[in-house]
């Protein structure tokens, strides 16, 4: 009578336990890759929708003076109501005081690179991450404290190593923070009182 030289991997454990690896494995990799694309879908500053999906951020509330934080995708957003002596005042900050007034070297959209960086210069809209160390930002109202030898007039400090911003965003000269605060594309609708905050493109 001939051996059966044949291997039969159902009588083999070593072989069975690799064949139940490798389906494992593959099941981890297809559970992964659709959680990714499931994200991507649903989060709009990660879809890679080129027509971009958008935010809208009731501000009927706001009243001139105020100060308020959204949630925009899992990322803080500011928007400021400014007062006109804010301004006024903003557009007449010097480089004395600031690092990059005309937010030359600053991310915005075009219609943003100025002084107020904003199309609407009573509002001002901006990421509330410090451009440091990325630490979420506080609002500090107006003061009689100096600060850099002047009253502080209002903006907002870093939480990590506390360097400052305007109410434009624009980062006081110091030794850490070196970008101005970054504006997202957005769009004010004044008929309903809204403001459209739109993923990058």
């Amino acid at each position: 009578m001939q051996a059966d030289h044949s291997t039969d991997s159902s009588r083999n454990p070593r072989l069975l336990v690799l064949r139940v690896l490798m389906k494992l494995m593959l099941m981890v990799a297809l559970l992964v890759s659709l959680w990714v694309m499931l994200r991507t879908m649903s989060d709009p500053t990660e879809s890679g929708n080129n027509g971009g999906e958008s935010t809208v951020i009731q501000i009927a509330d706001i009243e001139p003076g105020q100060v308020q934080f959204f949630d925009w995708g899992g990322r803080p957003v500011v928007v400021v109501r400014r007062l006109p002596e804010w301004q006024t005042w903003l557009q007449n900050a010097t480089d004395k005081l600031l690092l990059d007034p005309q937010s030359a070297r600053s991310q915005q959209p075009a219609a943003a690179s100025n002084a107020l960086r904003s199309a609407s210069p009573e509002w001002f809209v901006a990421l509330a991450l410090g451009t440091d160390l990325g630490c979420t930002i506080e609002y500090l109202p107006p003061s009689h404290r100096l600060y850099k030898r002047e009253p502080w007039r209002g903006g907002f400090v870093d939480t990590c190593r506390k360097s400052r911003y305007d109410l434009s965003g624009r980062v006081f000269r110091g030794p850490f923070a070196t970008a101005n605060l970054v504006v997202p594309k957005w769009q004010l609708d004044t008929a309903s009182q809204t403001i459209r905050l739109q993923r990058a493109q």
